[in-house]
């Protein structure tokens, strides 16, 4: 579908990397709840998580979310500029 919606997109090959977080480390416990993602670099997606019952169940949403990122911001999508980001584009992106 997002290639309907982006014809000019270049789908990147993606390298996917799941990381065990430290359950000991309370802002990441409960803060973040266990879980972390990251999809901005094109090619990209890392998730950082501790394996409870809750992440378990969001893993999914949480891959499916990061990969948006990822093609969203690839060659032939938007692209992003740092200088000229408006608040609007912080929010579609999420």
């Amino acid at each position: 579908m997002q290639s309907l919606a982006t014809p000019d997109l270049q789908v990147p090959d993606i390298s996917f990397l799941l990381v065990l977080g430290n359950p000991d480390d309370d802002y990441f416990m409960n803060s973040a709840r266990g879980l972390s993602g990251n999809g901005s670099a094109t090619g990209y997606i890392s998730l950082t998580l501790w394996p409870t019952d809750e992440n378990l169940a969001r893993l999914e949403a949480a891959a499916v979310h990061e990969l948006n990122h990822n093609l969203r911001y690839a060659p032939g999508g938007v692209v992003w500029d740092p200088a000229s980001v408006v608040v609007g584009e912080h929010i579609v992106s999420e």
